[in-house]
């Protein structure tokens, strides 16, 4: 219950290590739901391996209590996506010198969720299982060779009558270990598999309801073929530009709604605060008796609970407003791209030991 759940070991040194603690995640009344307890955040450290300087980022983000295409069933779908979009601009941010940087954890996010691709996109990070070259491996188990990590029915921890997704009985995949190359580097994911799928030995029981994953990774400095490769390759900014929007527009109705939530609870605790008035300034309650008394505790304890959710709820509205401002320049950022490269494509070519000849209409 308390605890972020994230930790790394390492057989190489560790050198460096820091946090960035999420700003949504849950609510402290959801006593069911654990995770505002636990304090989620995304963990970062530096490896030395040799020349190479190795970055990790480990987290385990808010819970799925519904499945992300059912939205409105999901009241934590806004803090996920925070959660992925905070994480993304962490890692981005910060991994500038590093020669291999891994994304890790329990992302509590399926591959076509909106969650994953604002990780994947707006980090430019590589999906292991998706790239792995072991892709011809064989495996016993379908959802194993599906790489799928939760609700597996060969898990003893799988409660095969509450899915999440009843027409995928073969699990779901939400354990990643993500991925990119640093400057002047080349990476390879030659080998991902899930691990620790099987019982524990003597025992009808498995070690986690969650499968383990691992991946292995071929790491070497970049031939001059590839960096001019590289460096020719077009940047997909379509798709980055598509998933800041569907992110912006997803944030904006959280924070719509928040403002609407915001006033039913500035009412609620102006109605408290009036009761709360004619207990102790009137003698409308009598506080002498047994049943007085009880009325003027339900009214001090719903008139505490209308503050508590009043002062989270500004919180909340304010967070979501930050994010979105940073989501709308992030999304600026790539339009203009997009734009330079269109005028830029426009330009006719020409030898760069010669005199250019500019277009006029441009």
């Amino acid at each position: 219950m308390i605890g972020s759940g994230c930790c790394v070991f390492s057989r190489w040194p560790i050198v460096d290590v820091g946090y960035s603690k999420f700003t949504l995640n849950g609510f402290p009344h959801r006593l069911d739901h654990c995770d505002w307890y636990g304090g989620k955040l995304v963990g970062m450290c530096v490896i030395q391996k040799d020349e190479y300087r190795i970055q990790i980022y480990t987290t385990h983000m808010h819970a799925m209590y519904a499945p992300s295409h059912q939205p409105a069933k999901d009241q934590y779908s806004s803090h996920r996506i925070t959660q992925s979009y905070e994480l993304s601009e962490y890692a981005r941010q910060t991994s500038g010198d590093a020669d291999l940087v891994l994304v890790m954890g329990d992302l509590n996010s399926e591959p076509h969720s909106l969650s994953f691709k604002v990780i994947h996109k707006n980090s430019d990070v590589l999906d292991s299982w998706e790239t792995r070259l072991n892709k011809d491996e064989k495996f016993d188990i379908l959802s194993e060779a599906m790489g799928n990590t939760i609700e597996t029915r060969e898990n003893s921890h799988t409660d095969l009558g509450h899915l999440h997704y009843p027409i995928f009985p073969n699990g779901i995949r939400i354990d990643f270990i993500l991925y990119k190359a640093g400057r002047n580097r080349t990476v390879n994911c030659t080998e991902a598999r899930v691990a620790l799928s099987r019982k524990i030995p003597g025992t009808d029981m498995n070690y986690s309801d969650h499968n383990g994953y691992e991946a292995f990774f071929e790491l070497r400095e970049q031939t001059e073929k590839e960096r001019l490769e590289e460096l020719s390759k077009d940047e997909d900014l379509e798709s980055k530009i598509n998933v800041l929007n569907d992110l912006y527009q997803k944030i904006q109705t959280a924070r719509i709604q928040g403002h609407a939530s915001k006033k039913f609870n500035i009412a609620a605790f102006l109605v408290g605060f009036f009761l709360l008035l004619m207990i102790f300034v009137s003698a409308f309650w009598d506080t002498s008796t047994l049943r007085g008394v009880m009325a003027s505790i339900l009214v001090c304890m719903g008139w505490f609970y209308s503050a508590y959710r009043l002062i989270f709820v500004f919180g909340t509205v304010n967070t979501l407003r930050n994010v979105e401002d940073s989501i709308y320049l992030r999304r600026e950022h790539f339009l203009r791209r997009a734009e330079e490269l269109k005028v830029k494509s426009r330009f006719p070519t020409y030898d760069l030991k010669t005199e250019p000849v500019i277009a006029e209409d441009v």
